[in-house]
């Protein structure tokens, strides 16, 4: 079996999430929290994902570690968390989540202390 220690998604919506299965870190953004803020048609959406999606298709994969990011600077550093806890709970999430607030930068991410624990 492959096993991938890193890997980056980039502005990627949640198509064929298998691809990251056996990853150790992956790294996905998830620039809206609600899937209820746009549309299919709407350009804001293209080459983006939903926060519960994300959470959601990573629960089907096996991988250590989700590093989020890209979020929307709309949201407050407190709904992104909220949000995180939430998606946690409702598909009983087992690995560590970790995420890179709107404005704020780290060098050592996996060091730090998880959303989610």
């Amino acid at each position: 079996m492959r096993e991938n220690i890193l890997g980056y998604s980039g502005d990627t919506p949640v198509e064929n999430f298998h691809i990251w299965n056996n990853t150790k870190i992956l790294i996905h953004e998830a620039t809206f929290l609600n899937r209820n803020e746009f549309t299919d048609d709407d350009p804001r959406s293209s080459g983006h994902s939903v926060l519960e999606n994300v959470i959601k298709a990573a629960t089907d994969i096996n991988i250590e570690h989700l590093v989020l990011g890209h979020f929307s600077s709309r949201y407050s550093h407190e709904e992104i968390d909220n949000c995180i806890k939430e998606c946690c709970k409702k598909y009983n999430v087992a690995f560590k989540i970790f995420r890179i607030l709107p404005g704020q930068y780290t060098h050592d991410i996996i060091s730090s202390a998880p959303v989610n624990c």
